[in-house]
């Protein structure tokens, strides 16, 4: 639901992509973005997840203005079932697009951290 932890949980489970694709593959997140790769966008899940990485500043901006956190932390947590869309429906590893899909999850992974860090709360690489 719409809880800390379920934020939380999201961040441990891109980490955990990250490791999991290191591991078996060895290819890391700087290795991706040292080859130039880009993201491209097939996917239903992967267009909505995007989109909804561009409204960060605007929600950011709409939360300084108005000083309510919650605008921040709706944001936050629909970004996380549109990630878990992302995660059911799109396989990272041993893929065609797996650079091109930890891109999508580093950029979530960025906002979701200063998200966090703006309302207050830690990032977890494990749960």
């Amino acid at each position: 639901g719409n809880t800390a932890v379920y934020l939380l949980y999201a961040g441990a489970r891109i980490k955990s992509i990250q490791r999991k694709v290191e591991a078996e593959t060895g290819v890391t997140i700087e290795h991706v973005l040292a080859s130039g790769a880009r993201v491209t966008l097939k996917e239903e899940s992967e267009i909505a997840l995007c989109c909804e990485l561009l409204r960060f500043q605007e929600i950011v901006e709409l939360t300084l203005n108005t000083l309510l956190p919650s605008f921040l932390c709706d944001y936050l947590y629909n970004l996380c079932v549109k990630f878990t869309k992302f995660y059911q429906q799109c396989k990272v590893i041993h893929q065609p697009e797996q650079s091109s899909r930890l891109l999508i999850i580093c950029a979530v992974e960025r906002v979701l951290r200063l998200g966090y860090e703006l309302i207050g709360i830690g990032f977890l690489e494990r749960i």
